[in-house]
């Protein structure tokens, strides 16, 4: 991502209460980033995620334009429920209802303007209001491949009387039929992966979400013919976290391949976009996590001109040898959120099921935490209830109280949850916690100790960094690493440091790192730290 530094002191205040909103400025959103970004008159904040990075984003009170390079992508959502206003007159996805998060995806490039007042799906035809629900679609009972491109969809929804299907997700020469269990389909020729989407209506005409189902054609013969990108969508309904899909992204177009660069990590010299070419085409990571996760480094990215390949399916499951541990959050092919909740050597692990998406924001979670898996992967931990509190948090959850550095490990002890002090860097790294996983609860939320992990305490110690951090983190290491980094001239010496990591300290030891010859990630590792604990 670019360097951006931000001036003034009142600015960097409104970060600080705000950790995460971008305001009035030009940034440019990376591969694999998400963002909030903050528009006023009125006010409303947007979340920005892409797979693939965009040229520019610029945003001017009540207006942000995004600029889009070929092959780019970016989906916009709303957590109200608010309309996207765009000046391509694209429609907005709704999910499930007023209440649920509005979305849409951008291919080129657009400008959106601030809307509070149009809640998505309120305008579509004055309906009953009752919106169909527990929505779901499979292509030939779940089965992965097909080998004729005649199949049959098997459909489910509650309050539906009408639905429509399409090979795209535009609707185009589609009509709307009457609501059935079945419904025989022909997918697109040629071998490959095809998509299909449905929506349904209700006798009120009250429009559900687009979902879609996949399924590869092989053994026809035919080359892979190129279809439109869609943007998430769920398969299921009810009150769970449904909202939250599998990322996938179909392929797109065709053209003149390299292939001196087949099985190479590459980027556009012009852009911060990774991709891995594979079968002639070229694959994006869904985020730095499941780049890193499959032993990918961006030592090895080799800048190139690769404008001629097409765009291939999005790498956004993690490899099933992936080493899950507690705090992570993981998500198969069904709409169920879970947590990590037992990691414990020598035994099976386990993984809670988070209820409601209420609950999952109470809880502090993030969306963009979440790790997506296969079914396959999802098999190996043993599922072991569900959480349905606020207030409190299930074992498994790092945790860490605002006032303090030290972290956490949530335990389930003879049915009652207790809190293991995580005392050590080595044990944290043993165990591999990720530091994003940790959450910051209040200090009214009280868990009885549990016993201790390792040895050496975790947190600034001799004036030492031990811990890994990024943006997000706080605390006394991170107020520690800015008060180096301001002795070092690199953090503003205009702002007080604060002991929260936003984007002037990623930016200060994205600087740092430069300075040292190594990868600005703007991220504290091992290397960063000891650069910093000689300082």
């Amino acid at each position: 991502m670019k360097k951006y530094l931000i001036y003034g002191v009142a600015f960097f205040l409104l970060l600080a209460v705000f950790p995460g909103i971008v305001l009035a400025e030009d940034f440019q959103l990376a591969s694999g980033e998400t963002i909030n970004v903050a528009l006023t008159s009125p006010s409303v904040t947007y979340t920005l995620t892409s797979s693939t990075g965009i040229d520019s984003l610029t945003v001017n009170g009540s207006t942000m334009t995004l600029t889009l390079g070929t092959g780019d992508s970016v989906i916009v959502s709303n957590s109200n429920g608010y309309t996207i206003e765009n000046d391509l007159n694209e429609a907005t996805v709704c999910t499930s209802g007023s209440t649920k998060p509005s979305l849409l995806t951008f291919t080129q490039t657009a400008t959106i303007t601030a809307n509070s007042t149009v809640v998505c799906g309120s305008t579509q035809g004055g309906g009953s209001g009752t919106v169909p629900s527990d929505i779901g679609i499979t292509i030939n009972n779940g089965d992965s491949q097909a080998s004729s491109n005649n199949v049959v969809l098997t459909l489910t929804a509650k309050n539906a009387s009408t639905m429509i299907f399409s090979n795209s997700m535009d609707f185009s020469n589609s009509i709307w039929v009457d609501y059935a269990t079945t419904k025989s389909w022909t997918l697109i020729a040629g071998d490959g992966e095809k998509r299909v989407y449905v929506k349904f209506s209700s006798s009120g005409t009250d429009e559900s979400m687009i979902i879609s189902d996949t399924i590869t054609l092989a053994g026809t013969g035919n080359a892979p013919q190129p279809t439109p990108t869609p943007v998430p969508t769920t398969t299921g309904g009810g009150s769970s976290l449904a909202n939250i899909s599998q990322p996938v992204v179909t392929p797109s177009p065709t053209g003149t391949l390299a292939p001196s660069l087949e099985g190479k990590l590459v980027k556009d010299p012009k852009k911060s976009s990774v991709f891995i070419i594979e079968n002639g085409k070229l694959r994006p990571y869904l985020n730095g996590k499941i780049f890193l996760s499959y032993g990918k480094s961006f030592d090895n990215v080799i800048s190139a001109d690769i404008s001629s390949y097409p765009i291939g399916e999005t790498i956004s499951l993690f490899p099933d040898s992936y080493n899950f541990t507690c705090g992570q959050l993981v998500k198969a092919s069904n709409a169920k959120v879970y947590i990590v909740s037992k990691c414990d050597e020598g035994v099976k692990k386990e993984i809670t099921w988070v209820e409601t998406e209420s609950v999952f924001l109470a809880g502090g979670w993030m969306f963009n935490n979440l790790n997506y898996i296969s079914d396959v992967k999802k098999g190996e931990f043993n599922e072991t209830g569900s959480f349905n509190a606020i207030g409190a948090h299930p074992a498994g959850t790092l945790v860490k109280y605002a006032n303090s550095s030290k972290a956490y490990l949530l335990r389930n002890v003879d049915g009652v949850v207790k809190k293991s002090w995580i005392a050590s860097e080595a044990e944290f790294n043993r165990m591999n916690f990720q530091m994003a996983d940790i959450v910051t609860i209040p200090t009214d939320e009280i868990y009885a100790d549990g016993s201790n992990m390792g040895g050496v305490v975790l947190g600034a110690s001799n004036d030492s960094i031990v811990s890994n951090l990024q943006r997000g983190s706080s605390g006394d290491e991170v107020m520690l690493l800015q008060k180096k980094l301001q002795q070092a001239g690199y953090f503003p010496q205009d702002i007080e440091p604060n002991g929260y990591f936003g984007f002037v300290t990623e930016s200060a030891v994205k600087d740092l790192q430069i300075a040292n010859n190594i990868s600005p990630i703007g991220r504290v590792g091992p290397q960063t730290r000891l650069i910093l604990n000689s300082l």
